[in-house]
């Protein structure tokens, strides 16, 4: 009887081993493919971010002023005087007229060098206006100190002389 309960608590001893152990290589597998799956999203997210920001260069570049950007680039000007094709019989409507490049007065004509030159001037005068500011700050924090320690020093004046007089 005793060699049966032996077996047994062997046996049992054994399955409980090897079920903890299961237990231990599901979890270490389960938490591989936990990570496998946060850097699939992470990836997912990273790439969901670049479709976005291709599909806004994509609008941009699409646009009325985009394109009048990039003719502007080859060299081309706004006609006001052009003729339209109707496809059905092919008849011209209106009168094509060549473009001198005074039509459209209000239209600034720059190449992109100059575009991105004014851009460099507009950016560098922000940064300077926010360098002034900055240094504005700087300046009345540092007179606030100044001020907050002389009335420091006031204080701890008046305080000592209290205490001189009270001592005599």
């Amino acid at each position: 009887m005793q060699g049966k309960t032996v077996r047994f608590v062997a046996f049992m001893a054994t399955v409980l081993v090897l079920g903890s152990l299961g237990l231990v290589l599901l979890s270490t597998s389960l938490q591989e493919v936990t990570f496998a799956v946060n850097d699939k999203r992470a990836q997912a997210n990273a790439l969901a971010d670049q479709v976005a920001d291709l599909e806004a260069q994509l609008t941009a570049a699409g646009s009325v002023s985009g394109l009048a950007a990039k003719a502007q680039d080859l060299g081309m000007k706004p006609n006001t005087h052009t003729a339209l094709i109707k496809l059905p019989k092919g008849k011209i409507v209106g009168q094509a007229v060549p473009v001198t490049g005074g039509e459209v007065p209000a239209a600034s004509y720059r190449t992109l060098a100059e575009r991105q030159r004014m851009r460099a001037i507009i950016e560098e005068q922000a940064r300077i206006k926010a360098d002034r500011k900055r240094q504005a700050e700087a300046k009345a924090k540092k007179e606030a100190a100044e001020k907050a320690e002389a009335k420091a020093k006031a204080e701890a004046k008046k305080k000592a002389e209290k205490a001189k007089a009270a001592g005599q």
